[in-house]
C-alpha cells in the first residue's frame, strides 16, 4: 500500500509527526531525543564556529537539541546536540589548522557549489555516525555553481565524494520524516535505529 506523502508547514511541524510516529514504534529513540535548545545555546554555537546558522536548522535545535545518548535516529547516525557540533568542528578545525588536509580535496558533485576542500570549517556537522562520517548544514557554497546557503551535504571522513542530499535542513527534514511515515525507513535492532528498509538482509521480516 502506498501511503501518501504528507506536507509539513514547518520543521516543528515535521518534529511533532516524527515524535509521535517514535513514541508508538521506537520509545527508546524518542527518549534519547533532547529537550530543546535555548537560545543561549544556539548563540554560543554561532560564536564558536563564527557562523550563522539557518532559520529552519535553529528551529529544529529549538525541538530538540540532539540526543542524551547515542543512537541511530537520522538512518543510523545520532542527530547531535550543539555542544556536540562544536565538539565534532573542532576536531576537523584542528585537523585543518595542522595542515592536515593541505594535500588533499573532495570531489563534489557538479553543479551542487560544494567546496573542493576536504573539510571546509563553513560545514556545519549535524549527525554523526561514531566513524568520522557526517552529514552537514552547507554554510560556504559556491553561490555561482548553484550552490545554496543551508544545503544538507554528505561528509565522508576517508572518501573524497561530496554529495547534496537538499537545498536546506527543512526539505531534507521533511523528506526523511516521510520516509519514516511511509514505512521507507524502518527501525531495526541489528543496526540500534532507523535504517533504510532496502538495506536491511532480512528481508522476511521487512517483506517488499
Amino acid at each position: 500500500m502506498t501511503v501518501e506523502k504528507r506536507t509539513f508547514g514547518s520543521v516543528t511541524e515535521a518534529w511533532e509527526a516524527f515524535d509521535n510516529w517514535l513514541i508508538a514504534n521506537w520509545k527508546d529513540g524518542y527518549d534519547s531525543l533532547a529537550p530543546p535548545a535555548t537560545d543561549e545555546e544556539i548563540k554560543l554555537l554561532e560564536e564558536r564556529l563564527n557562523v550563522t546558522l539557518t532559520d529552519d536548522y535553529k528551529e529544529s535545535l529549538k525541538c530538540h537539541n540532539g540526543q542524551n545518548d547515542y543512537s541511530g535516529i537520522f538512518e543510523g547516525n545520532e542527530y547531535l546536540s550543539t555542544e556536540e557540533i562544536y565538539s565534532q568542528w573542532k576536531v576537523w578545525k584542528d585537523l585543518n589548522d595542522d595542515g592536515t588536509f593541505d594535500d588533499n580535496e573532495s570531489t563534489p558533485r557538479e553543479g551542487t557549489g560544494i567546496s573542493t576542500k576536504w573539510y571546509d570549517l563553513g560545514w556545519v556537522p549535524i549527525t554523526h555516525d561514531g566513524s568520522g562520517d557526517h552529514y552537514c548544514l552547507d554554510l560556504a557554497p559556491d553561490i555561482s555553481k548553484n550552490g545554496k546557503v543551508g544545503q544538507i551535504i554528505t561528509m565522508w571522513h576517508d572518501d573524497s565524494d561530496r554529495e547534496l542530499l537538499a537545498d536546506s535542513f527543512y526539505l531534507f527534514f521533511c523528506k526523511y520524516v516521510n520516509q519514516v511515515l511511509s514505512g521507507e525507513t524502518v527501525f531495526s535492532d541489528d543496526y540500534g535505529g532507523l535504517v533504510q528498509k532496502t538495506e536491511l538482509v532480512d528481508n522476511e521480516r521487512y517483506p517488499q
